[in-house]
């Protein structure tokens, strides 16, 4: 197949996907790509085997969705989430771990006195506002700030 511009197309009744057989037929079905039952709305990516979905970019793997559900970067403390112009709007979590909280740019100065935190500050944090929804937002500030 040698196109310029669209060279596949699929069209369905009610549904439509690709299925792939590695192993050959015999082997049986190990995923699929595509609307894969009547009246769904959503596109699927399947990997009917006990083995990770891999994504990258430039020949690199970048990202699994393990086995097991979890959300993983390939190479440990090799990406980030979001960057200062494409944050997410709301990061909830059940547990942060030690050393996983860090702040930007936009948080300095300490709010209270003014100074640059430094290598071996304590800080606190001193929420600023709070929602009706009883969320609330906080920012760092100096220990002794904290008065």
């Amino acid at each position: 197949m040698e196109e310029n511009a669209k060279c596949l197309e699929l069209v369905g009744t009610d549904h439509v996907y690709i299925e792939f057989y590695p192993r050959g037929m015999a082997e049986g079905r190990a995923g699929y790509f595509g609307y894969s039952g009547p009246n769904v709305n959503y596109i699927d990516l399947m990997n009917q085997l006990a083995s990770s979905i891999r994504f990258g970019t430039n020949n690199t793997t970048r990202l699994l969705i393990t086995a097991d559900g979890h959300l993983l970067p390939y190479t440990d403390n090799a990406y980030n989430c979001g960057d200062d112009t494409h944050r997410w709007a709301l990061v909830r979590a059940v547990t942060v771990t030690q050393g996983d909280i860090g702040f930007g740019p936009e948080d300095q100065p300490c709010p209270i006195c003014g100074k640059k935190f430094e290598v071996g500050d304590v800080v606190v944090l001193k929420v600023h506002k709070v929602l009706e929804s009883g969320e609330f937002r906080a920012r760092p500030i100096h220990l002794k700030c904290a008065g």
